[in-house]
């Protein structure tokens, strides 16, 4: 080694010998970390991840619960199961409607539910006109209903949405074409301000030999119970 001071040289001393100037030495460095064993990586933190498991998990209890309690909450109607056609509609209890005990009416017996009263005032048969007519073997009947809204509001009345028919237990569809041969007749179809009236047809096309024709009425399209109207030869 050479004295940076005075440049003398000398060996394995920490001081030159000559002029006493220390001998600086680079410190050793720490030896670089194994590649057999590196170090571990900084754990991450998943709090929040465990929190939003957490919360999904218990709305998804919190909704199959109440699906289930809802699924099983008894569903309230005022009509009675004591009358039924084969159709399936279910007539209005005694109580209901007009006080009529079978709960079925016939010509000329007024029914009232919800405050609208209804009554099938006529009920009549054609082989129609030389230019409008029925299909070979059947006839068209018409059917007069008179609508009262006895109720505060005012309500619609559609023949096609507020009455199903059945001809001997059998589906019958409204016939535009029934009573287009009289121009005085028209259908039911239309609004009743409260305290007024309304009255038209129903028309259907139905076997000749028919004996028996159900009519059911729903007053209310935001309310289940029908009136079922029956004529029968």
């Amino acid at each position: 080694m050479f004295c940076k001071k005075c440049g003398t040289e000398f060996q394995d001393a920490n001081f030159c010998p000559k002029c006493g100037q220390p001998v600086f030495v680079n410190p050793p460095q720490q030896p670089a970390p194994s590649q057999g064993n590196p170090a571990p990586p900084p754990k991450k933190k998943n709090g929040c991840l465990v929190v939003i498991v957490i919360a999904v998990a218990i709305f998804a209890v919190v909704f199959v619960v109440g699906a289930l309690s809802g699924s099983n909450e008894p569903t309230s109607t005022s009509v009675s199961a004591n009358q039924s056609s084969s159709s399936g509609t279910t007539s209005l209890s005694s109580d209901e409607a007009n006080n009529k005990e079978d709960g079925v009416y016939g010509l000329n017996e007024p029914a009232e539910f919800l405050g609208i009263k209804a009554t099938m005032v006529n009920v009549s048969e054609s082989f129609g006109t030389d230019f409008i007519h029925p299909g070979d073997g059947n006839v068209f009947v018409t059917v007069e209903f008179e609508i009262e809204n006895n109720s505060a509001k005012e309500i619609n009345v559609s023949s096609i949405m507020s009455f199903d028919a059945y001809c001997d237990d059998y589906a019958a569809n409204i016939s535009l074409v029934s009573f287009a041969e009289d121009g005085g007749l028209k259908s039911l179809d239309g609004t009743i301000a409260p305290g007024k009236k309304m009255s038209g047809v129903l028309g259907y096309e139905v076997p000749k030999d028919m004996e028996r024709l159900e009519i059911n009425y729903q007053p209310s399209q935001f309310h289940s119970g029908k009136i079922k109207f029956v004529y029968e030869k």
